[in-house]
């Protein structure tokens, strides 16, 4: 019988130099800071709490974390939850870390990566799409075409696994969902792969999960009306990367209308071809009572052709309607790429608000409503026909007619909430148009300011144990900012919360050299970005590409990249953009060749590995400080005054240094890896708030003084690196 209390003795055992796991990770070594954090996990295991754990690049935080987990899972029988926001993590948890740590411990458990349910293939949803697929266009004929030859080989049933890609439209068609899911009435039911998967679910110890998911789940067993969840029930919690929590949880909770979603749901319950269930149940009905007439079938065929298509052309006027007086309350329909409007009081009282916006949305509102309606009720007409050739036949449809029913009536019941005139206190609400050629999307957004009061109710007082790991939790050395975003300062909370910071072990000093020239202009000269350039150019000469040039948005990227696509191919050099190919493929781009300058914004700060000679600089454009005119930004930094708090320096700045060292994290590795960072953004000298950027970055070699001098100290530095890096 194994004791439920975790050893610390015994765990710590596993990461001495003479462990059976030097057998399975040939580059194992014994680090005093993986052995702190093994012992900070063990405490948050055995004593109940929840523990804030930074650890820089090389800690090692996955084989920390994942002995005690795996351990206790096994000790107790007790499923233990990890959840990565990146898919790059759950890979490497799963094909790598989970395996070869089992494998040294001698442990033997179920591992499951949890999916959502819509990334599963439904077989009625499939075979029914299967049948009037003369209707789509040819790429998605070939699609299912080649799903159909794959139906018997599938492990899973899930979207990874299939050969070709549907459209995304397409695979809404044939994907599981649970408001279309009929359970164990379905004719599929036993092979079902979302029940296959769900019973693997129930049957493993460790489940790996992604932040979605997480809140996906947590809002489900939060909810009283809902009587099931994604996850079984379980108290111990592991959340790396969790410096993305806030962020996924913002976006997961927050309402939304969108436009194309509207339209795309409109098309799929009320087109009258094959390719919408009104269309499909048409059909039906016509060719069974072709074959059986009966006395009330008249009136059924007269509905489904003519009252349903009227209430269609009545609500899609409606939609057009509201959403043009939306255009024209956006600067009069003069848009750039991508135009975001917050709503304020000012706005709300405007005429085109008041006398457009508003009684057009809960005019088209009530039209959404109006739908359901008719669905339900033609749903109960055709089984008061008690004709059960019929209803079988269009059981299913009409169970699929019911879900997308409900969500236009779901839309509804969110716009008609967004369109109260009174913004509550804690909310912010904002309009969202995005033009790309003939290509259009509005998209209204109502999200929480502050998600303090939903983590400590549905997150921290609902696990024993809560281990929030990552590389960049802290700012200035302090975890001040991410407690109090996470509500963890209260007086409940508090008690529980433990905190520690493990610097990386690699030697920054001799590794990494940091260039910082003093003779950039400032980010707000109209001149910055064709410095900006120059400076790239000459950095890029100097280390024969093998760099990240990381902006902090995509227009900065796009012109940096026209302005010096030939120059560096003229050189020798490969120039890769975000956007022009999938981030796996850029990755996989850059590593195949010495010269690689990938010019990357948002997503490539982070959760890219790039270790060995592909990647000797990183150099930052500006300094990543999110937007402030950015609606949410915007009111978060608003209500923080309201509080009496110093916006900048307690939400702006932390904000900006965790990205910073996400930045910088790309750099270094392994112990053998040598290169440079430069940051061009003169802020970081030039005013009071750059020290603490510069504080919570590591000791490296620093190379300053003017563009020349930085290039020439960082020529000097790569010399002194004769020796290449190990890939």
């Amino acid at each position: 019988m194994y004791n439920a209390h975790l050893s610390e003795k015994d765990l710590l055992a596993h990461l001495e130099d003479s462990s059976e796991l030097k057998k399975s990770f040939p580059n194992f070594e014994s680090r005093p800071e993986q052995k702190g954090m093994l012992k900070d996990i063990i405490q948050a295991f055995n004593q109940d709490k929840i523990a804030l754990i930074e650890a820089g690049t090389g800690c090692g935080k996955s084989m920390a974390y994942l002995i005690p987990a795996l351990t206790y899972a096994r000790d107790l029988g007790e499923q233990v939850v990890i959840s990565t926001h990146t898919i790059n993590l759950q890979e490497q948890l799963l094909e790598k870390d989970i395996p070869l740590i089992s494998k040294a411990l001698e442990i033997s458990l179920k591992v499951v990566l949890v999916k959502g349910m819509h990334n599963y293939l439904c077989l009625r949803k499939f075979h029914e799409t299967f049948q009037t697929r003369l209707v789509l266009s040819e790429d998605d004929i070939k699609c299912l075409d080649s799903i159909h030859d794959q139906l018997n080989h599938f492990k899973e049933g899930s979207k990874s696994e299939l050969k070709v890609l549907p459209s995304y439209s397409t695979w809404e068609e044939i994907n599981a969902e649970s408001d279309t899911c009929t359970g164990p009435k379905c004719p599929y039911y036993n092979d079902c792969y979302f029940t296959k998967a769900r019973q693997q679910i129930e049957n493993a110890q460790i489940l790996v999960v992604n932040h979605h998911l997480l809140f996906a789940d947590l809002a489900m067993k939060s909810d009283k009306n809902v009587t099931s969840s994604l996850l079984p029930p379980y108290s111990r919690l592991i959340i790396d990367e969790a410096h993305h929590i806030e962020e996924v949880a913002t976006e997961y909770f927050a309402k939304k209308v969108n436009r194309l979603f509207l339209l795309k749901t409109i098309g799929r319950l009320l087109n009258e071809n094959a390719g919408g269930k009104i269309g499909q149940l048409k059909e039906k009905v016509s060719r069974h009572f072709g074959h059986n007439p009966h006395p009330d079938s008249k009136s059924l065929l007269s509905r489904l052709e003519l009252d349903i298509p009227g209430q269609k052309k009545t609500l899609l006027e409606a939609l057009t309607g509201m959403y043009q007086s939306v255009l024209e309350l956006l600067e009069n329909g003069q848009f750039q790429e991508e135009t975001k409007l917050r709503l304020q009081e000012h706005h709300q009282n405007h005429p085109l608000f008041k006398d457009g916006i508003h009684p057009k949305a809960l005019s088209f509102a009530d039209e959404l409503k109006r739908v359901e309606q008719m669905i339900l009720s033609l749903n109960k007409d055709i089984e008061a026909l008690k004709d059960e050739k019929l209803n079988e036949q269009t059981g299913q449809l009409r169970h699929d007619m019911k879900a997308l029913a409900g969500r236009l009536s779901d839309a509804a019941d969110t716009l008609k909430h967004m369109m109260t005139l009174q913004i509550p206190e804690n909310r912010v609400r904002w309009i969202d148009h995005s033009q790309k050629g003939m290509r259009a999307n509005t998209t209204l957004t109502d999200a929480s300011l502050d998600l303090s009061e939903l983590f400590t109710q549905n997150l921290f007082s609902r696990f024993k144990t809560i281990v929030l790991s990552s590389a960049t939790l802290t700012a200035n050395q302090k975890f001040d900012y991410l407690e109090e975003r996470f509500g963890l300062k209260s007086e409940e909370m508090s008690p529980r919360v433990q905190k520690s910071l493990y610097p990386s072990p690699f030697n920054y000093a001799s590794q990494a050299a940091l260039g910082l020239p003093d003779d950039m202009p400032d980010p707000t000269d109209p001149n910055y970005n064709n410095a900006a350039s120059d400076a790239i150019l000459k950095l890029l000469e100097a280390s024969k590409g093998g760099a990240f040039v990381l902006f902090t948005s995509y227009r900065s990227l796009q012109a940096t990249y026209q302005q010096l696509k030939d120059p560096l191919e003229k050189r020798g050099l490969r120039p890769l953009k975000q956007g022009e190919m999938s981030r796996k493929d850029l990755i996989k781009a850059f590593k195949e060749t010495r010269y690689g300058v990938l010019f990357g914004t948002d997503s490539f700060w982070e959760g890219v590995d790039v270790a060995g000679e592909a990647l000797r600089l990183v150099i930052i454009q500006k300094l990543p400080f999110k937007v402030p005119s950015e609606p949410l930004i915007q009111a978060r930094l608003e209500k923080l005054k309201e509080e009496g708090k110093e916006p900048f320096r307690s939400y702006s700045l932390p904000q900006a240094i965790l990205k910073l060292k996400q930045g910088f994290g790309r750099l270094i590795r392994k112990k053998s890896d040598h290169g440079a960072i430069v940051i061009l953004d003169p802020r970081i000298k030039t005013k009071n708030y750059g020290k603490s950027f510069l504080k919570s970055l590591p000791v490296c070699h620093e190379v300053l003084g003017s563009l020349d001098e930085v290039v020439k100290g960082l020529k000097q530095f790569y010399a002194s690196k004769n020796r290449p890096r190990s890939t």
